[in-house]
């Protein structure tokens, strides 16, 4: 077995990269590492350079074996919003957030992809009357996800305003103020004629007149009237014999 004599005379490198006899003399087939020099240009990785020019073998060996089992520094960010998916932020094993799936959330996940579904959408949830039957509700459409319930419309006597949280409805006619309903119509002989006014109370009179004779029939004797609800009355015939009358609502 041949035997490097060299010592530190870089085996005949004498501070030039001209390579002399390789030692020992006596094994031409063999050459020390640090005697083979790169002469070609430097061999970059990215923006890296990892073989310069004249590097001599047994260090370029060095700095490969550095480079693959170090690798290059690998950072792993969060480009912002509240929550970020980065892990393990700095290389070379970089490691992000696994997704877990919340209540109303699913997940799918294929080589590529990560599908999110909602698993509570609106459509689940609904809009219902709290209250009796006995009375107007303000439901308009009960599921989701569009929901939607009815708007105020101001009647007779009645005013509307609104601003971005409430709506005040205001009473128009001062309190005590007589409101007055009047309408052409026939009475039926021996028969009943409903008619409905807008006053909004049972509390009301009732004038008939004989739109022929312009003559004021009598309560009672020619006819009857009674209240069938707020903005209702009945008028019933009793001994007029039916014909075309004038109608005047107090209230």
């Amino acid at each position: 077995m041949a035997t490097n004599n060299c010592g530190n005379s870089n085996c005949g490198c004498t501070n030039t990269y001209t390579v002399t006899a390789p030692c020992p003399p006596s094994c031409p087939e063999v050459f020390n590492a640090s005697c083979i020099v790169y002469t070609g240009t430097d061999i970059l990785c990215n923006q890296t350079t990892v073989i310069s020019r004249y590097d001599y073998l047994d260090t370029i060996i060095t700095k490969l074996v550095d480079y693959i089992c170090n690798g290059q520094t690998v950072t792993l960010t969060s480009a912002g919003g509240t929550e970020t998916l980065v892990n393990d932020g700095v290389g070379p094993a970089l490691v992000i957030k696994g997704l877990n799936a919340g209540t109303g959330i699913s997940l799918t996940g294929t080589a590529t992809a990560i599908t999110i579904t909602n698993t509570d959408p609106g459509s689940a949830v609904t809009l219902t009357d709290a209250g009796t039957t006995t009375h107007e509700s303000l439901v308009n459409d009960g599921v989701g996800p569009a929901l939607a319930t009815k708007g105020l419309k101001a009647g007779t006597g009645i005013s509307l305003s609104a601003t971005a949280t409430d709506i005040t409805i205001t009473n128009t006619v001062a309190p005590g103020t007589v409101q007055k309903y009047a309408t052409t119509d026939t009475l039926p002989g021996a028969g009943t004629l409903p008619v409905t006014h807008n006053l909004g109370t049972t509390e009301v009179i009732v004038s008939v007149i004989d739109d022929n004779t312009n003559i004021a029939l009598v309560h009672g004797v020619d006819y009857t009237w009674a209240t069938s609800g707020s903005n209702n009355i009945t008028i019933s015939d009793a001994a007029f014999g039916g014909g075309a009358i004038r109608v005047t609502v107090i209230g």
